[in-house]
């Protein structure tokens, strides 16, 4: 649930019905992620409600978003794109008495003629204005669900990334981090969140599973994740070993490496790719070769052999 506070209370917004084709999908539970096909309307529920000490009303509307290389951005109230237009809520006001829930039906209408791209908003819930005293001066609190919705035929493209390298990092603050570099190899926007394990430090020490924040990388584009470790001021350099597991609801994707974190800044870059290391290929090489020079030896010997026995 997306939730505010005020110094009367608080009021959140949050998912209703999950449908069952998007039930493994931990995002459908937080944000309203489709693909629908151009000329089919989408309904999805979602559910408001307000611990107020008072009985207080609500705006709910449809705001613009766009995701570039800073994430999922919100626009400003009354900018307009391409899915605020086709969305309708069929309540735009409600009214909560303390403790109170309500549903609120949202639709997306999308015209036989989309384009065949993912479309970004938001859904706000929001605190009122005193529009009937101009001189009154008061800040508005909202929060919202967000939109992914792509348009096409069956499922659409399905959101995929890759991580491709991994930084030690030391922050301003004294405490280390990782860095995860990411790539979005879908034609969509793709966001991630998981873990990060630190184990075999000096002396054998290792780290409980530190969760990430979440990160959003629009399609064909990269972005990087920092994952801190809490309270690792005076945290031994190293070496460590860092796995990191992250999830973008369609499919996880693990790197490890070896990291020492700096005295500052940035430590060398690893690259977890996949591919094997020059060392390695070496290693590969001087392997091949030992096995072709023992085959020649041992063919030379089988002929030494059987001239002799003629």
């Amino acid at each position: 649930m997306a939730s505010a506070q005020e110094g009367s209370g608080g009021f959140g917004i949050r998912i209703g019905q999950v449908p069952v084709e998007l039930a493994d999908n931990p995002r459908a539970s937080t944000y309203i992620v489709d693909n629908v096909p151009p000329g089919k309307r989408m309904e999805r529920q979602i559910v408001v409600s307000s611990t107020m000490t008072e009985r207080a009303t609500f705006d709910l509307y449809v705001g613009a978003a766009h995701v570039d290389d800073m994430g999922y951005q919100a626009e400003p109230r009354g900018a307009t794109n391409a899915l605020t237009t086709w969305s309708s809520l069929d309540k735009t006001e409600v009214t909560l008495d303390p403790g109170q829930e309500e549903i609120v039906t949202v639709s997306v209408d999308v015209p036989a003629d989309a384009p065949e791209i993912e479309q970004y908003a938001i859904i706000w819930m929001s605190t009122k204005a005193d529009t009937a005293n101009a001189d009154a001066v008061k800040a508005v609190s909202r929060v919202g669900i967000r939109m992914y919705l792509s348009v096409g035929a069956g499922d659409g493209p399905r959101p995929s990334f890759s991580i491709t390298s991994l930084l030690p990092i030391r922050l301003a603050a004294g405490s280390v981090a990782i860095k995860a570099i990411l790539e979005n190899t879908g034609e969509r926007a793709v966001e991630v969140s998981g873990t990060l394990d630190l184990t075999n430090g000096p002396g054998g020490l290792s780290v409980p599973a530190i969760d990430s924040g979440g990160r959003t990388i629009p399609p064909g584009s990269t972005g990087e994740l920092i994952i801190e470790v809490p309270e690792s001021s005076t945290f031994p350099a190293g070496p460590w070993s860092a796995d990191v597991t992250l999830d973008s609801g369609y499919g996880k994707e693990t790197a490890s490496a070896e990291v020492s974190f700096p005295d500052q800044g940035e430590g060398e870059p690893v690259d977890v790719t996949g591919g094997l290391s020059w060392t390695v290929w070496g290693a590969v090489g001087l392997g091949a070769l030992l096995v072709v020079a023992l085959l020649a030896l041992w063919r030379r010997r089988g002929s030494s052999s059987a001239e002799d026995g003629s």
